[in-house]
């Protein structure tokens, strides 16, 4: 009997961790991608994929277009769901690793933008895709420990496959 899978992708996660350093995972077929992660006997009823759209880089600034361009690729391949978040901008100060210079101020003027959302995007559907029993197989594509809390949950009370 084959299961019920669903694949949740933490975009940031494997943009950084894959996609930016390997040329050829640019433009990943994320179903595919996912077809080859889980055994013959899983059957894949979602891909969701959580992403923040990138606003203007100075240091990229073809980035935005370019993940414009991905996600309606796979938009019109109609196999993945995108949930989105956003970013946030938060001016700081950072402290120098080391001191400059005597005279120098200690710090650093930055611009932080942090990704927003998609962690709890994630986590959230995953838990109402168990709670609502959408999947016996979840796997999720991420190396980000806040996710760690719903997976144990969901290992514990649920009795289900989780592979993260």
């Amino acid at each position: 009997m084959s299961k019920r899978t669903i694949v949740y992708i933490d975009g940031f996660n494997l943009h950084y961790g894959l996609l930016r350093q390997c040329a050829p995972f640019k433009w990943l077929d994320l179903q595919k991608f996912s077809k080859r992660l889980v055994s013959p006997d899983n059957n894949i009823v979602a891909v969701k994929y959580f992403t923040s759209r990138v606003n203007y880089d100075p240091r990229n600034p073809s980035a935005k277009v370019h993940q414009e361009i991905y996600l309606r690729a796979l938009q019109k391949l109609g196999s993945v769901e995108i949930v989105e978040g956003y970013y946030q901008r938060q001016d700081a100060k950072m402290p120098f690793r080391f001191e400059p210079c005597k005279s120098c101020r200690p710090y650093a003027d930055v611009v932080r933008i942090e990704e927003k959302r998609s962690d709890v995007n994630l986590a959230t559907a995953m838990m109402a895709d168990f709670h609502e029993d959408k999947a016996d197989s979840f796997v999720i594509i991420s190396g980000d420990a806040d996710l760690i809390a719903p997976i144990e949950y969901i290992r514990r009370t649920g009795g289900r496959n989780v592979f993260a």
